[in-house]
C-alpha cells in the first residue's frame, strides 16, 4: 500500500523572503514577450514570477491569488541553480504576496 504525503506548502513570509519596499507593481522588474505587451502589467498577466531569499532567486509557476489576496504557487527552480534549497524543493508550493514579487514574465 502506498500513502501520498501531502503536498507541502511554504510560507514567503514566515520563511523570511525579501520584500520590496514599493507598493503595488512598482519595482517588479517585467519580461515580455513581444506579442504580449501590456500597459500596466500585473502579476495576473504574469506566467511566472521571481522572489528573493537571501542569495538565491525563487522562480514560482502555476499560481493563482487566493480571496484573501495571497497568491500560492509552485516552486520550479532555485538560482543559482539547485533542486532543493533550505528545505524547499522544486515542485513544493508556496505562498506569497505581491511585495515578495521582484521579477516577472508576462
Amino acid at each position: 500500500m502506498h500513502i501520498e504525503e501531502a503536498p507541502t506548502i511554504h510560507d514567503a513570509t514566515a520563511r523570511g523572503f525579501a520584500t520590496r519596499s514599493e507598493s503595488g507593481i512598482s519595482g517588479i522588474a517585467f519580461g515580455y514577450r513581444l506579442s504580449q505587451l501590456k500597459s500596466p502589467p500585473s502579476i495576473t498577466d504574469c506566467s511566472s514570477v521571481t522572489l528573493r531569499h537571501a542569495d538565491r532567486d525563487v522562480h514560482i509557476d502555476q499560481f493563482v491569488v487566493q480571496a484573501d489576496g495571497v497568491f500560492t504557487g509552485t516552486i520550479s527552480d532555485f538560482r543559482p541553480g539547485t533542486s532543493e534549497y533550505r528545505g524547499m524543493k522544486i515542485g513544493d508550493s508556496i505562498r506569497f504576496r505581491e511585495q515578495h514579487v521582484f521579477a516577472g514574465i508576462v
